[in-house]
Formats: C-alpha cells, sequence, structure tokens
C-alpha cells in the first residue's frame, strides 16, 4: 500500500460514524476519569474489560469471575446497551489501553 492509499484509508475511516462515536466515547472517559487514571491499570486490565464487553455470551451476571477487577464486573453489570454501544465502549477502552502503552514507553 502507497503512502498516497493509506492516507486517503485513514481519511475515509476518519469521516465515519463509528469512529467518531469511539473519540466521543473515548472523550467521556478522559474527562470522567482523566487519561492519567489509565495508568493505574497495567496488568491487562483495560483490554481484558474491552474483551468482556465486546463479547455478546459475557456473563455479567457471575461476578465471582471479576472479584480482583470488581470495577469490570460493574462495568459489564452497568453498560448493558445495545451490540453497537458496546463494541464503541470496548473499542475506547482498548484504545485507552494502546494510550496507556505509548505513555509506558513514552516514559522510559
Amino acid at each position: 500500500m502507497t503512502d498516497d492509499e493509506l492516507k486517503a484509508l485513514l481519511d475515509r475511516a476518519q469521516k465515519t460514524e463509528a469512529h467518531a462515536s469511539v473519540l466521543a466515547e473515548r472523550a467521556k472517559q478522559i474527562a470522567k476519569w482523566g487519561d492519567m487514571h489509565d495508568n493505574d491499570h497495567d496488568g491487562g486490565e483495560l483490554a481484558t474489560a474491552a474483551a468482556m464487553l465486546a463479547d455478546p455470551e459475557s456473563e455479567f451476571d457471575a461476578p465471582e469471575k471479576y472479584q480482583e477487577d470488581e470495577w469490570m464486573y460493574r462495568l459489564g453489570a452497568k453498560h448493558r446497551h445495545d451490540r453497537r454501544k458496546m463494541l464503541v465502549i470496548a473499542t475506547a477502552l482498548l484504545l485507552a489501553e494502546i494510550e496507556r502503552l505509548d505513555r509506558a514507553e513514552a516514559r522510559r
């Protein structure tokens, strides 16, 4: 893929409703918690929570699975939205994890 093709692909992706929804959700997360709050979740919790929310078969009614990370259980139990909204939240959490990793790398 050429640089021009990649730029065109990224430009198109940035104009989708999906892209806008994920960025809006991430902005809500940052406004509520601050992006530095994510640094405390350095054991893969953000990615795990995202996977839980993205999985339509997740068992939010089984809190014993999340005893060490009760916030994940509360997150799953709280967010019983339509499939699209669940995926938007999950994707924003994955973005948070990537941002956290980037910050950690920059500190090295």
